[in-house]
């Protein structure tokens, strides 16, 4: 399937899942206040922890292998039945990571809750995405997001009338995950990928490859989702959290702008390593980013007290911050994967970002012993630094290739 295919089918839903948050969080602001807000991107902080431990690098390894020409039903069926073993297993992990962090917390979390949060961990364990994203058909996936969302924005609406139904809302998002996790599998069913026997020895070699992805992933999640975790637990408020949440939505929002460019043209780049097509990419995506910083600092303010109310004034100090970072995050990300995979420097993709997350351990150590305050802002300084060093890594072993094979 075409790159713009490909990259159009997945343009629209990050458009969705783009306007979906704005329409959420400004309501959910209202209705349940701060605090539970706080608690609210606490726990989607906590969900994607785990889901990067259950995801494994998946999407990234397999779809790698799949994109390189193992895409006939017979490994795909080996892939989809070796990748249902290893989920099952780390999915123990995963539930004790959600129950470990939210005890560490020292915040009281309602059982409906933890429980909505590990139903929703569950069956996006078992999404099959990394199959659409290695057969190039992201777009048919991207249907099925659109679809689920618009039905979990609704759900909010209905269901959250007062503070206390803050409650329902991972259960929802059980719901959608649910919803795109059952519908996936029918597809997977009907393009004929079947369960198979398999060897131990193979599923422990899978393992084995997929774990420096994962390892990547794992280190982003540290300065991404783990910064949120990190602040509830030592920061003492969640207030804080809410602070840190709302900025950091506005930002998560503007990458997903790219999100669909990423994930077309990483499998795109190792079919055909077109760097011209790449070089344009690039292009549109700096004038994209200039626009969207200086709208962030220019009009920041506005941007926050029309979606989120008055009361969230604090976090344009913490949006300013996120401005420089989403820099280091847009080109880190084309630099990465798409860039450097077709040239045989995964592994430089890889170790980019764990040594970044080795430097995240560092910073919130520092923090921890009071060094300096547990503030939004001090965790979102950590961040920053993480995520520019992760690019000028990445960007550094992509110039140097280039320079000495032309």
């Amino acid at each position: 399937m075409s790159l713009r295919k490909n990259i159009s089918g997945l343009a629209v839903a990050q458009i969705f899942s783009y306007i979906v948050p704005l329409l959420q969080f400004p309501y959910l602001s209202r209705i349940v206040g701060d605090s539970f807000l706080g608690a609210i991107i606490f726990m989607l902080s906590i969900s994607q922890m785990a889901m990067v431990l259950t995801d494994y690098g998946f999407d990234l390894s397999i779809g790698e292998q799949i994109a390189r020409g193992r895409k006939n039903k017979k490994w795909l069926s080996v892939f989809y039945c070796q990748v249902a073993v290893i989920k099952t297993i780390l999915l123990i992990f995963a539930f004790m990571l959600i129950i470990g962090a939210l005890n560490i917390s020292g915040h009281a979390f309602p059982i409906q809750l933890t429980l909505g949060l590990i139903i929703c961990v569950m069956f996006n364990a078992y999404n099959p995405y990394w199959i659409f994203q290695g057969l190039e058909k992201i777009y048919i996936y991207s249907a099925l997001v659109i679809i689920s969302r618009f039905f979990g924005l609704m759900l909010v609406y209905l269901i959250i009338k007062i503070p206390e139904d803050y409650i329902y809302y991972s259960w929802i998002l059980a719901f959608q995950a649910g919803a795109i996790t059952l519908i996936s599998h029918y597809f997977v069913i009907k393009w004929g990928i079947q369960i198979r026997r398999i060897k131990v020895k193979n599923i422990i070699k899978q393992l084995k490859y997929s774990f420096d992805f994962f390892l990547s992933r794992a280190c982003v999640s540290l300065y991404s989702s783990g910064c949120s975790v990190f602040l509830a637990t030592f920061g003492g408020s969640l207030n804080q959290v809410a602070i840190y949440g709302v900025a950091e939505q506005l930002y998560k929002a503007g990458v997903q702008v790219f999100s669909p460019i990423i994930s077309a043209l990483t499998p795109y780049m190792v079919r055909t390593k077109n760097y011209i097509v790449f070089n344009k990419i690039l292009l549109g995506c700096l004038v994209v980013t200039v626009v969207g910083i200086c709208t962030g600092f220019l009009a920041g303010n506005q941007i926050i007290t029309l979606i989120y109310g008055y009361g969230y004034q604090e976090s344009k100090s913490v949006l300013n911050i996120f401005m420089i970072i989403i820099v280091a995050s847009v080109f880190g990300m084309l630099f990465g994967y798409p860039a450097l995979l077709p040239l045989g420097l995964g592994k430089v993709a890889n170790y980019s970002v764990i040594v970044s997350g080795i430097l995240q351990i560092l910073m919130f150590s520092i923090l921890y012993i009071g060094i300096f305050p547990i503030t939004a802002i001090s965790v979102c300084i950590t961040y920053l630094i993480c995520d520019w060093f992760m690019f000028f890594i990445r960007l550094y072993a992509f110039v140097k290739y280039r320079k000495f094979n032309g």
